[in-house]
C-alpha cells in the first residue's frame, strides 16, 4: 500500500484520518464488552502506535498515543488474566448467546460446543 510508505501522500493523510476518526468514535461510545472478537481492532491500534514510533512521532497526538497505549495495556491485562482459556495457546469464544429466530442454537455452535442443547 503506497500510502503507508509515503507519509506525505494525500492518500496516507486520508487513510490516517479515517482510522483516527473511527477510533475516536469508538472512544466516545465508551468501552465495549471484552471478548476474543472485540479485541481484534487492537491490532490496528498497535500498528498505529508502532508507525508513530517508527516515524519519530507526528502520526498520533500525545493524547491519542496515551489513550491507545492505555487501551493496549488494559486489554493485554485482560487477555493474560481474565480471557476464558482452554489451556495453553487456546482461547474460548465464550459468547454463546445467539440463537436462530426459532430459538434454536445454530448447528455451527453445536459442533463447537457439543454439550449445548439445540
Amino acid at each position: 500500500m503506497t500510502s503507508s510508505l509515503d507519509a506525505s501522500s494525500p492518500q496516507a493523510a486520508r487513510t490516517l484520518k479515517i482510522l483516527k476518526d473511527w477510533f475516536q468514535a469508538r472512544h466516545d461510545e465508551g468501552t465495549t464488552t471484552k471478548n476474543i472478537n472485540t479485541m481484534s481492532v487492537l491490532y490496528s491500534v498497535a500498528c498505529l502506535v508502532e508507525l508513530d514510533e517508527q516515524r519519530g512521532g507526528g502520526v498520533l497526538t500525545a493524547e491519542e498515543r496515551d489513550r491507545f497505549k492505555g487501551w493496549m495495556e488494559d486489554w493485554a491485562e485482560w487477555v493474560m488474566n481474565d480471557l476464558p482459556s482452554e489451556g495453553i495457546l487456546s482461547f474460548t469464544g465464550g459468547w454463546l448467546t445467539s440463537r436462530n429466530r426459532d430459538g434454536r442454537v445454530p448447528a455451527s455452535w453445536v459442533s463447537c460446543y457439543p454439550d449445548v442443547e439445540r
